[in-house]
C-alpha cells in the first residue's frame, strides 16, 4: 500500500505565503469598509432616505483604498486578503446592524432574522473582495513585474 507523507511547509515558503491573506491587512480594510455600513445605520435612526450615489459613492472609495494599501504592499497576497476583507466586512456588518437595531428600534431585526439574507451578505463581501484582489493583483504585477515559472522573465517569454 501506498503511504502519502506530508511534509511541514516551511513558514518561509513563498508560493504558501502568497496563498494566504494578510489578516491583520484584511481586518483593517474589513473595519475600514464599515463606513458604508455606518452610513446606513445613521440614515436608518434619522430616518431619512440619502441619496442612493452615496453608498455608491463609498463603496467605490473603499474599493480604491482596499486596492491601493493592497498594491502598495507588494508582500500582502492581493486576492485572499481582499477576498477575507470582504467577509470581515460583511460578518461585521451583519453584527453591526443587528446591535444597531437592537438599540435603535428596541427590538432584535435585521440580517441575523433572515440566513439566507446573511449567506448572500457574505457572498457579496467575498465576492467585492474578489474583484477588488484580482484588479490589486493586476496593479501588482504590473508595477512589479512579473517573472516567469522558472524565476526568469526571459523564460517566460519562450
Amino acid at each position: 500500500m501506498n503511504r502519502v507523507q506530508l511534509q511541514p511547509v516551511a513558514a518561509a515558503d513563498p508560493d504558501v505565503a502568497r496563498t494566504r491573506p494578510s489578516w491583520p491587512v484584511a481586518v483593517a480594510l474589513g473595519v475600514i469598509a464599515l463606513t458604508r455600513t455606518a452610513f446606513r445605520i445613521v440614515e436608518h435612526a434619522a430616518h431619512a432616505q440619502a441619496d442612493n450615489r452615496i453608498p455608491l459613492t463609498i463603496t467605490l472609495v473603499v474599493s480604491i483604498v482596499w486596492i491601493a494599501v493592497v498594491t502598495v504592499r507588494r508582500r500582502t497576497p492581493a486576492v485572499p486578503t481582499l477576498v477575507a476583507a470582504g467577509l470581515v466586512q460583511a460578518s461585521a456588518g451583519v453584527a453591526t446592524t443587528f446591535v444597531a437595531g437592537v438599540i435603535i428600534d428596541g427590538a432584535a431585526g435585521g440580517l441575523p432574522e433572515r440566513p439566507a439574507a446573511v449567506l448572500l451578505t457574505l457572498g457579496g463581501g467575498a465576492l467585492w473582495g474578489l474583484v477588488c484582489g484580482a484588479v490589486a493583483l493586476a496593479l501588482q504585477n504590473a508595477r512589479h513585474g512579473v517573472q516567469g515559472s522558472a524565476g526568469s522573465p526571459s523564460e517566460a517569454s519562450e
